[in-house]
C-alpha cells in the first residue's frame, strides 16, 4: 500500500469524524461515505449524539470502535475504493467479520474475491474451506474442498479459520473426499480377474487407446510379456505387465490423493519406460507413449473426481 494511501487517514484535515481504534488510534474519515456503505452506521449518524457542552464548532465526533488499528488500515482503503491493501487469510477473516458487525456487503464480496486466489487455494485449502463455511460461501467451498484433494492432511493453522459450529462443515469435507477418492481408484482400477486392453480403454480417449493396445506386446522375443490371468479370453488381447503394475501403483496413490497429478509420476512411470528399453521396436517411441498414456490417465482421473459433489 502506498504511504499517501496509507496516512490520508491520519491527517487531522481529512473528514468530518474520528474513528477511534481499541488501540488509541484516530482515524480521519467522511460520515457520508461509512453511512453508503453501513447501514448500522447510517442508523448511528441518524441519531442524535450526546453531547458535553464543551465541544466546539470545528469538532469532529468521534466513535469508539472495538477493532484495532491494524484491521481498520486494511478497511477503509477498500470502503473508499482506494488501493487495494495486501491481505492474508488472517486479515481476511477479521475483516469478513467486520463486514457482518457492520453490514457491510462490499467487504463480503470483495474478500470472496479474495479468498479464490490461486494462492490461497493451492497453498491453503483448508483455511479457505473454513473460512467459506463460516461466511456462507459455497462456491468458494467447493473450490476449496476440490483443491484439499490435492493434499493429504490440512496444513498447520487450519483449525484456527473455523467457525464455531464447525462439526457438520468438516464431515461434509470428509464426505466429499471419500467419494472423491473412490470414484479416482475406480477411474484407474483394473476391472474383473484379469488386465484387459478392453478393460483399460474404455476408460479413456484419444492416441491413449493406440498406444496401450501398442504397449501389450509385440512380435519381438525381447519385448516384455503381456499379463495373462485366470479366466482369459483369447478373443480380448492382454495388456502389459508394466502397465498393470504402473495403473496398480496409482491406484494406490490415488486412494489418499485423488487427484491426477499421480498419474505423471515418473516414479510410476519409470518401470514402464524401463521394461521398453530392452526391445529395439518399443524402446524408439516408449517416451512419447508413456507421456500420452498418462495425460489420458491424469484426464480421466481429474474428468471422476470433478463429478464429486459437495453436499
Amino acid at each position: 500500500m502506498s504511504s499517501i494511501t496509507r496516512f490520508t487517514y491520519r491527517d487531522p484535515s481529512v473528514g468530518d469524524l474520528i474513528i477511534r481504534t481499541s488501540d488509541g488510534v484516530d482515524f480521519h474519515v467522511h460520515q457520508r461515505r461509512l453511512a453508503d456503505v453501513s447501514p448500522v452506521f447510517s442508523d448511528m449518524f441518524s441519531l442524535p449524539q450526546p453531547t458535553s457542552g464543551k465541544e466546539r464548532a470545528d469538532e469532529k465526533p468521534v466513535i469508539g470502535v472495538s477493532e484495532g488499528s491494524v484491521l481498520w488500515s486494511k478497511l477503509l482503503p477498500i470502503l473508499y475504493v482506494a488501493e487495494e491493501p495486501d491481505l492474508s487469510l488472517e486479515d481476511i477473516r477479521d475483516l469478513l467479520e467486520a463486514g457482518r458487525k457492520y453490514d457491510m456487503p462490499g467487504i463480503r464480496s470483495r474478500m470472496k474475491t479474495h479468498l479464490l486466489q490461486a494462492a490461497f487455494l493451492e497453498r491453503r485449502p483448508y483455511s479457505v474451506y473454513a473460512l467459506a463455511c463460516g461466511a456462507g460461501f459455497e462456491d468458494v467451498k467447493l473450490a476449496a474442498a476440490r483443491s484439499t484433494l490435492r493434499m493429504s492432511e490440512p496444513e498447520p493453522g487450519a483449525q484456527d479459520f473455523l467457525p464455531a459450529e464447525s462439526g457438520r462443515a468438516m464431515y461434509k469435507l470428509l464426505e466429499y473426499r471419500t467419494s472423491a477418492c473412490l470414484k479416482a481408484v475406480n477411474a484407474v482400477k483394473p476391472y474383473g480377474r484379469f488386465m484387459s486392453c478392453y478393460s483399460i480403454t474404455s476408460r479413456l480417449t484419444g492416441r491413449a487407446i493406440a498406444v496401450l493396445e501398442r504397449m501389450q506386446s509385440c512380435n519381438n522375443s525381447s519385448c516384455s510379456p503381456s499379463v495373462v490371468m485366470p479366466g482369459y479370453e483369447p478373443r480380448e488381447p492382454s495388456i502389459r505387465a508394466a502397465w498393470l503394475g504402473y495403473m496398480k501403483s496409482l491406484q494406490k496413490s490415488v486412494q489418499h490423493n485423488p487427484n491426477g497429478a499421480p498419474a505423471r509420476d515418473i516414479s510410476l512411470l519409470r518401470p514402464v519406460i524401463e521394461s521398453a528399453l530392452n526391445c529395439p521396436l518399443c524402446s524408439k517411441a516408449i517416451f512419447e507413449e508413456a507421456d500420452e498414456v498418462s495425460r489420458e490417465f491424469e484426464l480421466t482421473i481429474e474428468q471422476a473426481v470433478s463429478s464429486t459433489n459437495l453436499l
